[in-house]
């Protein structure tokens, strides 16, 4: 079949591949300033704290979370009102604080840090209202408003908790002082943002009574949220054996180290974004040329950029580390096998947006718990007897795993769409099945 010319360049992705990937930065930036300050202004323990509350109530959110800005973004046809979409996730959002509640009642660490627990998991329940409405911006076309709602989040949230942390050294207030530069944005910019026309009177108050939209909403995005929630545990998964078997000193430091992954993160999700139609329309188009390029260019992206952060950390590392964080941080081996982590998860993670640009939605979910139980074994084997150094290893399994399984089901599906030809209902309908969902 004659290829239908689907490529990665182009003044209009560029553009959107622009706007996101400044806003991922900034935002991103902002994220691993918070870890910095934490560092810097306090100590390990302190710093254990904040990644210990993250570890909880992400996949927690994550999963309840259900990536409802990818079915805002990719309802053209406006199956679904936006007040429909904001009252299923202010459901599934009380369903996950209660549950966030529950473990914070039951758990048995000290008072303070269960606060600190609470106060991370309501952070976390606005950055999902905010991506809402993030959603409704991307389906009008206005990817600048999203990247700029997220340069001034980021930072207002940094320096709230920069500021109460110094003064008081208390994670607890200052992670207070993090909800209210989230709370002031959601408030004052995401939630004023109007487009299309208003519902009438009488079809709002239809809206607040039909509860038949919700099930069929789960019954879309149920798929979503256990991929995200598996992909969630199976990065959080040694954090938690860390605090048990090493404490939160321990968990700290690795924290801080595991948090440059992040830099390399914030590449692939921007550009996986950028991917996602492409991606999609290929596939739907049977346009197997276009479709094996754009998984080939992806995929070389993410393994190199891999192969350079292991030679940074190689060349680098113990020195870096000594700079950015403290001296107690600096430990060189350690950041080596974490960049090997990211660079098997980053090519995996650009396998996966490809997967869920095509809906290839319950083999993912198949490979990603696996690699769950593959983590949970390795982190019960390996991080009593070997400490950090074992959760890494841990690590590098649960990726490996993920990475061939996602390869498997690429070469699967470029196979498939080789021996069937497109219809003409596939090249129609294609435009509205495209679902730009971030992972």
């Amino acid at each position: 079949m004659k290829s239908i010319g689907i490529e990665l360049r182009g003044a209009g992705l560029l553009k959107d591949f622009g706007w996101v990937f400044s806003g991922n930065v900034v935002y991103a930036a902002s994220q691993w300033l918070i870890v910095l300050v934490l560092s810097k202004l306090g100590s390990p323990e302190k710093l254990g704290e904040y990644a210990l509350g993250v570890a909880v109530v992400t996949p927690i959110l994550v999963a309840a979370n259900l990536q409802i800005r990818a079915l805002v973004a990719s309802d053209i046809q406006d199956q679904y009102s936006f007040r429909h979409y904001l009252k299923f996730r202010a459901v599934t959002l009380v369903v996950a604080m209660a549950i966030v509640v529950i473990f914070v009642l039951a758990d048995k660490h000290s008072w303070h840090l269960r606060g600190v627990i609470l106060v991370l998991g309501v952070c976390q329940t606005l950055e999902y209202l905010a991506d809402t409405y993030y959603g409704r911006m991307q389906k009008f076309n206005r990817l600048d408003r999203v990247s700029r709602s997220s340069m001034m989040k980021g930072p207002l949230s940094l320096l709230a908790l920069a500021l109460i942390f110094y003064f008081t050294r208390d994670v607890f207030w200052a992670c207070l002082g993090l909800l209210l530069g989230r709370l002031t944005i959601v408030v004052f910019y995401d939630a004023r943002f109007h487009s299309g026309p208003a519902l009438p009177a009488a079809a709002k108050a239809r809206d607040d009574w039909d509860w038949r939209p919700m099930y069929h909403l789960l019954l879309t995005a149920w798929p979503l949220g256990v991929i995200a929630l598996l992909a969630s545990l199976n990065g959080n998964i040694p954090r938690y054996f860390i605090d048990a078997h090493a404490g939160t000193r321990s968990l700290g430091i690795f924290a801080a180290l595991y948090s440059l992954v992040a830099i390399g993160t914030l590449f692939i999700n921007a550009f996986g974004q950028s991917v996602f139609v492409p991606a999609a329309t290929a596939f739907a188009a049977r346009d197997v040329e276009s479709f094996r390029g754009i998984v080939w260019q992806f995929t070389l992206l993410a393994g190199g950029l891999g192969l350079a952060a292991v030679a940074v950390a190689a060349l680098f590392g113990q020195w870096l580390l000594a700079v950015l964080y403290r001296p107690e941080y600096a430990n060189g081996a350690l950041l080596v096998q974490l960049m090997i982590v990211g660079g098997v998860y980053w090519v995996s993670t650009a396998q996966g947006y490809i997967l869920t640009a095509i809906r290839w939605l319950k083999g993912q979910i198949v490979i990603l718990g696996l690699t769950v139980v593959v983590a949970i074994a390795a982190c019960a084997w390996m991080v009593p007897s070997m400490d950090l150094m074992g959760a890494a290893h841990a690590l590098q399994l649960a990726a490996a795993v993920q990475w061939i399984g996602s390869a498997f089901l690429l070469w699967r599906a470029g196979s498939e769409i080789a021996r069937a030809p497109a219809s003409e209902s596939d090249l129609a309908t294609c435009p509205q099945d495209c679902i730009a969902a971030p992972r």
